[in-house]
């Protein structure tokens, strides 16, 4: 039984890893998406070797054994969820006809008039709401970050702006980029939401691996070229900052933890699987739901329909996780625990049928994007987040950037672009 966890974690991670470089050698956008599940696929593999485990529900004190045998079940369904996104995202790919990005991560210096117009919108709309938007978080901590119910429009016309900083990172002019995102990184430091730098430091170390690297030639001549050497320091830079914030937010007793971002998010993962396949729990399409809601949210508003409350799984998950009742908590707790656990939650195995959705949503969007570059650079931030948090099982939260800041980015787009960005 241990044996048989462990091959199936190292051939998962094997097949993940071959198609991630493989999107990385032809460029492809879509390859942000599979560097995330190859990051997750390392995690499984050492939750297989450390094999059976328990974990004590802090509220609760029941102890929730996962045993070898749902550690398998769970490592099954996960290479199963896998291989659909692999067979299914080549099909889409030869059907929207994407077979390399390689062109399109570099903008002129000298942008075409009515792209310059939008540039320096974009700027001035950043200059504008940036301020706004660190006094709104102005002594926030996680806690206030996750539990907000107030207006955030200025954080909302950040969002919107932030396209700012792929624009020059494409053009090459990563002093700029540097500068607008030490925003970000300030509030991801200060409320240990790491989230923020997804859109900005995560987006343009993404950018500059694929401006700067060439993956022709193998995995072994990249550790030759002194431009991957760079792209290694930066990129490990980036990750020991993002290490520092993760869920080390200033409101917590605990001493300071050092650990890799969403370290351990396989473990939990297994343990919601284990709790869900014990009490035969399944949420349906909750999630799918909230995410159409996101991405409806502003005809929403003004539609007479009022749209049923539903609980987002990833809460649901934490009160799992917790072994606490909703109506006992007063405090919102949010714990994504991977899009594999999501779908398990959703439909029990049949949710291995959600990666065609997701699939889907990953490279249909990569189909629209990377028509040019000035549509990549426009859209890029969004999708980064998007995939970041649709991997890590926070569904809704994916289309969260969607309800406003996207429209908002794609209206100055299309009036000051015209026909001419989809060219």
């Amino acid at each position: 039984m241990y044996i048989i966890g462990v091959i199936l974690a190292i051939t998962n991670l094997g097949v993940c890893f071959a198609l991630t470089f493989r999107m990385l050698k032809q460029k492809r956008l879509v390859a942000a998406v599979w560097l995330l599940i190859s990051y997750f696929s390392f995690d499984y593999v050492l939750v297989s070797i450390s094999g059976a485990f328990s974990h004590v529900q802090n509220y609760s004190g029941h102890t929730v054994e996962v045993s070898q045998w749902m550690i398998n079940q769970g490592l099954f369904f996960v290479f199963l969820y896998n291989v659909i996104f692999i067979i299914f995202g080549e099909f889409l790919s030869r059907k929207f006809g994407i077979k390399s990005t390689k062109t399109l991560w570099i903008l002129p210096r000298n942008l075409p008039i009515p792209f310059q117009h939008l540039k320096h919108v974009f700027l001035g709309i950043f200059i504008i709401a940036t301020p706004f938007t660190i006094s709104m978080y102005h002594g926030a901590l996680y806690e206030d970050y996750v539990e907000q119910n107030e207006s955030a429009w200025a954080s909302v016309f950040y969002q919107c702006a932030l396209p700012i900083i792929s624009i020059f990172c494409f053009q090459k002019k990563y002093r700029w980029a540097l500068i607008l995102s030490l925003p970000s990184a300030f509030l991801a430091y200060q409320m240990g939401v790491r989230s923020f730098l997804l859109p900005t430091l995560i987006a343009a170390g993404f950018i500059y691996i694929f401006q700067s690297v060439g993956f022709n030639r193998g995995i072994g001549s990249l550790f030759k070229n002194r431009k991957m050497i760079y792209s290694t320091c930066l990129v490990s830079s980036a990750l020991v900052v993002i290490s520092f914030v993760t869920m080390s937010n200033k409101s917590s007793e605990q001493d300071f933890e050092f650990k890799l971002p969403d370290y351990g998010m396989a473990k939990q993962s297994l343990i919601i699987l284990t709790i869900a396949n014990d009490r035969s729990e399944q949420l349906g399409a909750d999630s799918i739901i909230l995410y159409t809601r996101n991405w409806l949210n502003p005809f929403m508003r003004i539609s007479p329909i009022k749209a049923k409350e539903i609980v987002d799984p990833p809460v649901k998950m934490a009160y799992l996780w917790e072994g606490i009742k909703p109506s006992s908590h007063k405090t919102i707790m949010h714990y994504p625990s991977m899009i594999y656990a999501d779908s398990y939650l959703a439909s029990g195995f049949y949710g291995i049928l959600y990666a065609f959705l997701w699939c889907f949503m990953c490279y249909g969007m990569e189909a629209v994007m990377a028509r040019n570059s000035y549509i990549l650079s426009v859209c890029l931030p969004f999708y980064m987040w998007h995939s970041y948090m649709l991997i890590r099982g926070a569904i809704a939260i994916a289309a969260v950037p969607f309800s406003y800041a996207f429209y908002f980015t794609a209206a100055l787009s299309i009036f000051f672009c015209g026909k001419r960005i989809f060219r």
